[in-house]
């Protein structure tokens, strides 16, 4: 069986998006965004995969280990190309020489939104024929990347979605399980790559018991805790677990259980929640 590191399924159509950045008229930023555990990083080392034969540049960083400041953001990328830059200027002066432009991907890109109007404000504009850029995270890109994007500059957004149920399954019966294990599985984790994996390794450690006995309630709370990493307002997680033992959540609602006067601003928070 293939290392399930190794493993990689469909996004075909995303990857294709991905290889227009290395075209000449292609565009310049492209922002990835979608659920925890869709497969954003998968997405884009798969991308960095199939690249040809190194023909430029390529600087990949983990946003949540750089200080979301410019100085931090210019000194590791000055690190990363080995380059004695401090400012967007000097950079600029050491990539005149470039035949193509650097390509640089932020990860994680969530944890940079403080430096999200800089890289659009002054980091591209300044640099715009020179770097491509393509940042990946958890929060839909500022709708400023298109309102007013910088001058000349082409910008495209690309939602990550579940894997679809076949290649969901062709997933699952690569890592071991049979056919009928496969479907029941999906059923429950609906292509969502992160829930198949919790919930296939679940079923691997139990290979005697019987499928429909099987309990997810260890996948679900990995899955809950995991996307509520992103939640950081007190109030709005103790709306969260609050309602999340109610069938059906009101303003009304809301409010009596919080013991609050008007919810109504809540609520709407929690119909902004994309999980």
């Amino acid at each position: 069986m293939a290392s399930e590191h190794n493993l990689f399924f469909g996004r075909d159509r995303e990857l294709a998006l991905l290889a227009e950045v290395q075209c000449h008229d292609g565009p310049d930023v492209i922002g990835i965004y979608g659920l925890a555990g869709i497969g954003k990083s998968a997405l884009l080392e798969q991308f960095l995969n199939q690249c040809p034969a190194p023909t430029q540049d390529i600087a990949l960083f983990d946003c949540r280990l750089i200080e979301p400041t410019p100085n931090a953001f210019l000194s590791a990328l000055s690190l990363a190309l080995e380059l004695n830059v401090t400012t967007i200027e000097q950079l600029m002066i050491a990539l005149e020489h470039k035949s193509t432009p650097l390509l640089l991907i932020l990860d994680q890109f969530e944890s940079f939104r403080l430096l999200d109007t800089w890289l659009r404000c002054d980091f591209m504009p300044q640099l715009q024929s020179k770097v491509r850029l393509i940042f990946a995270g958890r929060v839909k890109p500022d709708h400023q990347w298109l309102i007013h994007s910088p001058k000349n500059c082409v910008f495209k957004s690309l939602k990550l979605n579940s894997l679809s149920t076949t290649e969901a399954k062709a997933y699952l019966c690569s890592v071991g399980l049979n056919e009928e294990s496969a479907q029941m599985v999906n059923r429950f984790a609906e292509g969502h790559p992160l829930a198949l994996r919790l919930a296939s390794v679940a079923i691997l450690e139990q290979p005697v018991r019987q499928m429909n006995r099987v309990s997810f309630d260890d996948t679900i709370q990995t899955l809950a805790d995991y996307f509520l990493e992103d939640i950081k307002d007190p109030q709005l997680r103790q709306a969260i677990e609050a309602t999340a033992t109610v069938r059906r959540v009101s303003e009304t609602v809301l409010a009596g259980m919080l013991e609050l006067s008007d919810a109504s601003n809540l609520y709407h928070q929690l119909t902004k929640i994309a999980f």
